[in-house]
């Protein structure tokens, strides 16, 4: 039973630094550093 907690507890804290680090953005730039993926032609051959 305890490793189950230990498992929830870790997702969770894995949740909360990864919200801190996107939305942090004196650190990380927040999402800005993110770039778009160029959409693929769909009719090129």
């Amino acid at each position: 039973m305890r490793s189950d907690y230990l498992a929830i507890a870790t997702l969770g804290i894995a949740e909360i630094i990864k919200a801190f680090l996107k939305n942090s953005d004196w650190l990380t730039r927040g999402t800005a550093t993110v770039s778009p993926l160029p959409l693929a032609n769909a009719g090129a051959c």
